[in-house]
């Protein structure tokens, strides 16, 4: 199989960019964008998902000194969004520039599923139906360069 370079990870730049998208969403700028790329940072340090509202606005709370209520957790909801948004589009451009193929063709049976397609929401992806599964359940999305062949 063909070796290409890492996938891009999320990175503090992506993190930066969605602080300020939420942040601007949510009517707050200033100190507010820089406290909420921190405590997002800091969570990723601690754990591998990404957090959502309730958990950045604890965070945020515990750490911090904010205030927060129900707006403040629905507006941060929208943060993983953006992040995600950052992190398709960086994968987008890796993918484009490191001409990258999909490595097993549609039918190929992997250790989780079988190949149904290449996904058209998730760039260099594969949708996968899950062993023991109906062809009209819900898919697995699984990235080129994490696919296992059986």
């Amino acid at each position: 199989m063909k070796k290409y370079p890492p996938a891009p990870k999320i990175r503090t730049l992506m993190v930066i960019n969605a602080a300020a998208k939420t942040a601007e969403q949510m009517g707050k700028t200033g100190r507010f964008e820089d406290d909420l790329t921190r405590a997002w940072l800091n969570w990723l340090h601690s754990d591998s998902n990404m957090p959502n509202g309730y958990q950045l606005a604890k965070f945020l709370e515990e750490n911090m000194g904010y205030d927060i209520d129900v707006n403040m957790v629905n507006g941060l909801d929208k943060m993983k969004d953006h992040v995600e948004s950052e992190l398709s589009k960086s994968r987008k451009k890796w993918l484009e520039e490191n001409n990258i193929e999909p490595p097993f063709p549609v039918s190929t049976r992997l250790n989780l599923g079988v190949i149904e397609s290449i996904s058209i929401h998730e760039a260099g992806c594969y949708e996968v139906i899950p062993y023991g599964q109906r062809k009209n359940a819900s898919r697995l999305i699984i990235k080129f360069e994490d696919a296992i062949l059986e």
